[in-house]
């Protein structure tokens, strides 16, 4: 299953693309969609564009994307690419991996 949950405005502000990698309903996955719908919403004012990609369901994405362990973010714009391993619950990680600065 591929979902994308929240598309960017093209307003001139820097846009995020971003790819969350899950394993179905798992707790941590869960928490990592719920961690990251909130980072769009609150810090990047729906500026982001994510796409989530269950890799029980899409297994040959993982494949391409060399993704080993799930809950994974891949955050392709803007910058060069950064990935994030786990529930994203550590916004003051997040926000570093997004060039946002200290909160």
């Amino acid at each position: 299953m591929t979902e994308l949950v929240a598309t960017a405005e093209s307003n001139g502000l820097v846009r995020y693309r971003m790819i969350l990698f899950i394993a179905g309903q798992a707790a941590n996955s869960r928490a990592a969609r719920l961690n990251l719908a909130n980072l769009c919403r609150c810090e990047l004012g729906g500026r982001c564009e994510v796409e989530i990609i269950d890799v029980l369901e899409d297994f040959d994405a993982a494949i391409r994307h060399n993704i080993l362990v799930t809950p994974t973010l891949l955050v392709r714009e803007p910058g060069p690419p950064v990935t994030i391993v786990g529930d994203l619950g550590d916004r003051a990680k997040l926000r570093r991996a997004l060039h946002l600065g200290d909160a």
